[in-house]
């Protein structure tokens, strides 16, 4: 049994077949019959291979992108990344605004505080509620973060990503809309 597929039985409690190529994935990662979940092994498949085979199979689920410490997730939408996530502080909406000179630290903090208290809201409906930014600015920061934590994935060289494919978990007001080819050609 080689690290990936230990890796797998750890992260999918365990295929109930023997793992093997899914049909149509022109041999990138592994997906295991009786599972949603794909693996794939940074280290012998390069990143764009399995976004490329998501995108063109029109997937919709969540890729989690693991290299050491770093966790990224990749939301897909029938074949389009709609969203991601990381666990990665610097790539959090407002630290990355602030690093790009988008608000100050004055206003970060002013958004930061209305993320307390008894109503739990997102950074960007807080940035709204203060007026520090309109909804239409708040969505093209939010796309262009969301496409440089994808773009982040691209250096990764070891590690692993997993696949749970299932309806898309980003609700619709939250979505972006990211050009595979670009990101692809970007990567």
């Amino acid at each position: 049994v080689s690290v990936s597929v230990r890796l797998a039985i750890r992260i999918t409690g365990g295929p109930s077949h023997s793992p093997g190529p899914r049909p149509g994935a022109r041999g990138v990662g592994l997906w295991y019959p009786g599972t949603v979940k794909m693996l794939t092994d940074l280290g012998t498949t390069p990143i764009a291979e399995t976004l490329r085979a998501l995108a063109g199979s029109r997937s919709s689920g969540d890729l989690q992108v693991q290299s050491g410490k770093s966790v990224k997730t990749l939301f897909f939408d029938h074949g389009r990344i709609v969203f991601a996530a990381s666990n990665l502080k610097k790539d959090r909406l407002g630290e990355a605004l602030v690093a790009l000179g988008r608000i100050t630290d004055e206003q970060f903090s002013e958004a930061s505080k209305l993320l307390g208290g008894e109503r739990k809201r997102r950074f960007g409906e807080a940035l709204i509620h203060s007026g520090i930014m309109d909804k239409t600015e708040l969505g093209r920061s939010v796309a262009r973060q969301v496409n440089r934590i994808v773009l982040s994935v691209f250096p990764f060289a070891d590690g692993v990503a997993t696949f749970d494919e299932r309806t898309s978990a980003i609700p619709l007001e939250y979505m972006v809309s990211l050009s595979m080819h670009r990101i692809l050609y970007d990567g």
